[in-house]
C-alpha cells in the first residue's frame, strides 16, 4: 500500500512513502492530450498520499519535494504545484447536471467554462487510449476455455439445436454432454436435459465439432435460470 513501517531509536514505530527500488518516478505528462484536472489530480494525490503516510514532518517535507522534483521532470510547472493550496478550499458550485465529453486541447477548457456558466458539471475522456493502438500482451482465450457463456450444440442428422448455459468451461461442459450422450447413458437416463430427450426419442448424433459460443453472460446481471432447450 505504499507504507514504509519504520522503528524509532526510542522505540516508536513511524510510518513513510515506500516506492519499489524499480519505480520509474514516470506519471501523466503535462503535456500529454488530457484535461488540466487529470494532470492537477496526478499532485493532488501524491500531496495527500505524503500527508496521510509520512508521521513525521521530516519524512513530509522530504517526500514534497520528492514529489515536485518529479513532476517537474514530467514537464509540469511550477504553478500548477503553487496553486494546489488555493484550490482545496474553493467551494465547488451546486451543478444541476452532468455530461461527459472526449477531450480536445483546442476545445475542452472553452466548453468547459461555457457549461458549467449554465451549472452543467463537464467530465472528459481521452479521444484515444493506449489500449486502442496498442496491441495487448495477453493471448487471447479460445472460445472452449470460455467461462460463463450461452452456447449451442447442434443435431448431426436434423435442424434441432441444443441451447445451453453454463459457468464452467464450454470444454467441461461439453465432455459431460457427450458423455451423458452415450447410448448405454442414454437408456439409463433419457430425461436428465433436452440434449438426452432429443438422443433417446430420434437416435440422433450431435455435431460436437460445430459446438459454438452464443454469447458471454455479464458478470453484473447473471441470471443462471433454466437454460436447457432445443431450438428449430
Amino acid at each position: 500500500m505504499d507504507l514504509l513501517v519504520k522503528r524509532s531509536p526510542s522505540g516508536h514505530l513511524l510510518s513513510a512513502v515506500y516506492r519499489k527500488p524499480t519505480h520509474s518516478d514516470s506519471y501523466l505528462n503535462f503535456r500529454s492530450e488530457h484535461p488540466i484536472q487529470h494532470k492537477q489530480s496526478v499532485f493532488n494525490t501524491l500531496f495527500q498520499r505524503a500527508k496521510k503516510l509520512s508521521s513525521t514532518a521530516q519524512d513530509l517535507d522530504s517526500e514534497l519535494k520528492y514529489v515536485k522534483r518529479t513532476l517537474l521532470l514530467n514537464g509540469y510547472p511550477k504553478w500548477i504545484i503553487k496553486n494546489r493550496r488555493k484550490k482545496q478550499h474553493n467551494r465547488s458550485p451546486e451543478f444541476r447536471s452532468k455530461i461527459v465529453l472526449p477531450y480536445s486541447a483546442d476545445l475542452g477548457e472553452t466548453l468547459k467554462r461555457i457549461l458549467e456558466s449554465h451549472r452543467i458539471q463537464t467530465f472528459f475522456k481521452p479521444i484515444i487510449k493506449p489500449s486502442t493502438t496498442l496491441a495487448s500482451g495477453k493471448d487471447a482465450v479460445p472460445a472452449s476455455k470460455r467461462r460463463d457463456v450461452v452456447y449451442e450444440i447442434p443435431c448431426g442428422s436434423c435442424e434441432h439445436r441444443y441451447i445451453g448455459e453454463t459457468k464452467r468451461s464450454l470444454s467441461t461442459r461439453l465432455k459431460e454432454h457427450h458423455r451423458d450422450a452415450l447410448p448405454r447413458n442414454v437408456l439409463k437416463n433419457p430425461e436428465k436435459t433436452a440434449l438426452t430427450k432429443h438422443a433417446a426419442q430420434s437416435g440422433h448424433a450431435f455435431h460436437w465439432d460445430y459446438a459454438h459460443v452464443l454469447h458471454r453472460v455479464n458478470q453484473e446481471c447473471q441470471t443462471y435460470g433454466p437454460r436447457d432447450d432445443f431450438v428449430k
